[in-house]
């Protein structure tokens, strides 16, 4: 895995020159942002807030670290901020509905049934 992920390295900055590197760290950032949000789900925290924070990282990352034009890169982050807020107020009423924190509750329920 070590080898394919230096020849994606080696690869990217022989394609893309000096401006690799800064696709590189967006990319680390990215990723680091997608474990740190798992690692606070599995803690507890709120699941749409804490998605919703980690998204709007991505957006600063993605948008402003590819773009030259400061007029496009705050156009684009306006744009993309207002459907993730209108996607996560669709998102809210359809969790409440759907009561899916019951199913957790049937599960123990289920095992201590068993034991």
């Amino acid at each position: 895995m070590l080898y394919l992920f230096a020849t994606f390295v080696v690869l990217l900055l022989m394609v893309t020159g000096t401006r690799g590197l800064t696709l590189l760290f967006g990319l680390g950032i990215n990723v680091i942002s997608v474990i740190a949000l798992l690692v606070l789900i599995a803690d507890g925290f709120n699941i749409l807030v804490t998605t919703g924070i980690i998204a709007i990282v991505i957006l600063v990352v993605a948008i402003y670290m590819n773009v030259e034009n400061g007029n496009t890169a705050n156009t684009a982050f306006q744009t993309s901020l207002l459907i993730m807020i209108f996607i996560l107020l669709i998102t809210i009423p359809l969790e409440y509905w759907a009561s899916a924190q019951g199913m957790v509750l049937r599960i123990r329920m289920n095992l201590n049934h068993s034991l």
